[in-house]
């Protein structure tokens, strides 16, 4: 099973992998990560925002 995460900045670097973004889960446990081109994010943004105006992000309540 995979739980990617992702973080893209101003739709230019960007990286994509398994790590949760904390210091234990950026340092302390083995990861699959990847960084992302400029080409390469912008690429993704495009895909995520198919996807919303898709419908098929959900927004959730803060708990």
């Amino acid at each position: 099973m995979l739980h990617a995460k992702f973080v893209i900045a101003d739709r230019g670097l960007g990286y994509l992998g398994t790590a949760n973004l904390t210091s234990w889960g950026l340092q302390g446990h083995i990861e699959a990560g990847v960084e992302l081109t400029v080409g390469q994010a912008e690429r993704f943004v495009v895909f995520l925002e198919q996807l919303e105006a898709a419908g098929l992000f959900v927004s959730v309540p803060p708990v």
